[in-house]
């Protein structure tokens, strides 16, 4: 069964990943398996279309502006970084770095508590989290739906 989100999809390829449900016997029976999850091209490129060009970037100083202007060409080969990823249930290193700031909020500014930590993750990571929780929006309507 295709996700609701799955069937606006135009004829652009999809890639897909088979996922397996690994639980005791009973639980087995309960829970509806659900044999593929679709990540679309054309998905991430409405992403990538939509980031803010004037973000700053993170620990790999990855402008969003340039993932944005290489919207077109980028989600063939994220759609493929992203399901090995799922497939493999690793996250690349690099994409758990952070760099950590701090922004002034207000008062005087010789006082630390007027200081806000802020962490710059990397963009591609945050489209990967975009995905997943449509990715898990569409798996709990799908044990919802059954």
């Amino acid at each position: 069964m295709l996700f609701s989100w799955a069937k606006r999809l135009s004829p652009a390829p999809v890639f897909f990943l088979r996922l397996r449900v690994f639980s005791d016997t009973q639980a087995a029976k309960q829970i509806p398996s659900v044999t593929y999850i679709y990540i679309g091209t054309l998905e991430v490129q409405k992403l990538l279309a939509n980031l803010n060009p004037s973000k700053a970037a993170g620990p790999d100083n990855l402008s969003p502006r340039v993932l944005k202007e290489l919207s077109d060409f980028l989600p063939d080969p994220l759609v493929r970084l992203f399901c090995k990823s799922l497939a493999s249930g690793h996250v690349p290193m690099d994409w758990k770095h952070a760099n950590v700031i701090t922004v002034f909020k207000n008062g005087q500014k010789y006082l630390c508590s007027n200081y806000c930590p802020i962490s710059l993750t990397c963009v591609i990571s945050k489209i990967m989290e975009l995905l997943e929780h449509i990715i898990c929006s569409s798996l709990m309507s799908h044990a919802a739906y059954r």
